[in-house]
């Protein structure tokens, strides 16, 4: 701090004060743009690093089994819900409330492109078919989230938490959706794939 009064002194005993002025008003305009700058690049190299996150799965192939409506779980879930769990995240706790929801066991096989692609199935969501994101880094308010995850391994399905996997699976997921959501489609972190229909839910069957 002591420099920087000593430098702006100086300034003033070397030039006329219109000049001393000017100088200083060059060098506020060089460190604004720097800072805007740096704040774009970091702001760039983020989203760039949190959109490539979804890259495993971009136009991933997906062949849908079966839909079929399921009653409300009387269990937590296992994935991220519950406090004791390392992941747990309290905002898929308020998405997944069981006024308004409906929930579907939904089978499918998801084949990225890449044979080789590591990913992690517990990440999936279920948006409306129709979203389009107007920016980068736009979440869905309507997402549906994953309950209950099941993996296909030695002929059955067998219970997977949070994880990666490796290339094509076939999963058994019971999603917690928002009610009303019909036509939807998969998302992975910031990446959209496949289609599909979702039936009358079973709590509206029972009615």
């Amino acid at each position: 701090m002591l420099r920087l009064l000593l430098f702006v002194a100086d300034l003033f005993l070397l030039l006329p004060w219109w000049g001393a002025v000017g100088v200083l008003v060059f060098l506020a305009a060089g460190l604004w743009v720097l800072g805007k700058y740096v704040v774009y690049r970091l702001t760039r190299d983020v989203t760039a690093a949190v959109m490539a996150q979804g890259t495993p799965l971009a136009d991933a192939i997906v062949n849908v089994h079966s839909v079929e409506p399921a009653e409300a779980p009387g269990e937590p879930s296992l994935i991220g819900l519950d406090p004791d769990d390392e992941d747990y995240d309290p905002e898929l706790e308020d998405l997944e409330s069981t006024a308004g929801t409906d929930y579907f066991w939904i089978e499918a096989t998801i084949a990225p492109h890449d044979l080789d692609a590591e990913w992690d199935p517990s990440i999936l969501f279920l948006v409306p078919q129709d979203f389009e994101p107007e920016e980068e880094l736009m979440i869905c308010e309507t997402m549906a989230v994953v309950h209950t995850l099941e993996i296909w391994r030695g002929g059955a399905f067998v219970p997977h938490g949070a994880g990666d996997v490796k290339g094509p699976q076939r999963l058994r997921i019971l999603f917690a959706v928002p009610r009303g959501l019909r036509q939807a489609k998969f998302a992975y972190h910031f990446t959209h794939f496949g289609s599909l229909t979702l039936p009358e839910s079973a709590a509206l069957a029972h009615c």
